[in-house]
């Protein structure tokens, strides 16, 4: 068995995506079994309806008899060398752990069903004819560690509403998501750029993958509210960290994805 003592403890909900993705996939290449904890810190169990999870048995814990620790940002193949009886630990954010079971593991991250009617009937009052592209924000605590984490500038997202309406010859319409709504109205509110207020994050996320593209920011939070839609298109930034962060992170993003 495999798992993963960390989730909850290392990461809020972004950050638990990526490591509940990698260690199932982990699992399922190698043929072992995994199982996940259940605890309050773990916002995948209150999120998403998780089918066919295992939940941790306690008294098994004396039976991991080994630890993977994360060596570097980027994918690292060695993960995939684990014996059973492992507990992960790590980021994992790359798609790469987990692209062979991505439909599986988007079927995890079903999201609970009164959070989708929330989202749904929030989404219908800005869906229209036009293509609905979300934008999110992520400032907060990246402004007090921005050597680490740079919060996006207003040229990266005017930049990357240009390109999605250039891709939507200028119909598409956008819904602005994010921590700091003062900033989005100052810099990123027009006649088509929506703030949206008053969800809770998870309800905010589900949004988000309803749309048909996407600007994220350099979070694992708008990261997965991208991957989880059928989108057609995502822009994201090239700059993930700062000076003080990883310096390699190219294997965070999908294939296809836009860069600025």
């Amino acid at each position: 068995m495999l798992t993963s003592l960390q989730i909850g403890q290392n990461g809020r909900l972004g950050n638990q995506m990526f490591q509940y993705a990698a260690l199932a996939s982990i699992a399922f290449t190698r043929g072992f079994k995994h199982a996940l904890q259940k605890d309050d810190n773990v916002d995948l169990w209150k999120v998403f309806k998780m089918p066919n999870v295992d939940i941790l048995d306690v008294n098994l814990l004396s039976d991991l008899k080994y630890r993977y620790s994360e060596p570097n940002f980027h994918f690292n193949a060695n993960a995939f060398l684990v014996d059973d009886n492992t507990d992960m630990f790590g980021y994992f954010q790359s798609p790469i752990y987990f692209g062979n079971y991505f439909e599986i593991i988007k079927e995890k991250f079903t999201f609970k069903d009164e959070i989708r009617s929330t989202a749904i009937t929030r989404l219908k009052e800005h869906f229209d004819d036009r293509p609905t592209c979300s934008i999110h924000v992520r400032r907060g605590d990246y402004l007090t560690k921005s050597n680490y984490h740079p919060p996006c500038s207003i040229e990266y997202y005017t930049a990357a509403k240009q390109m999605i309406l250039s891709a939507t010859n200028n119909k598409a319409k956008f819904l602005l998501f994010g921590d700091d709504h003062d900033w989005i109205k100052d810099n990123l509110v027009d006649d088509i750029s929506t703030l949206i207020e008053g969800n809770t994050p998870e309800v905010d996320m589900c949004m988000m993958s309803n749309c048909s593209a996407h600007i994220i920011s350099n979070s694992s939070f708008s990261w997965w509210a991208a991957a989880l839609g059928n989108y057609q298109g995502v822009v994201a930034p090239k700059a993930w960290f700062g000076p003080e962060g990883p310096q390699r992170w190219d294997t965070i993003y999908i294939h296809g994805w836009g860069l600025i």
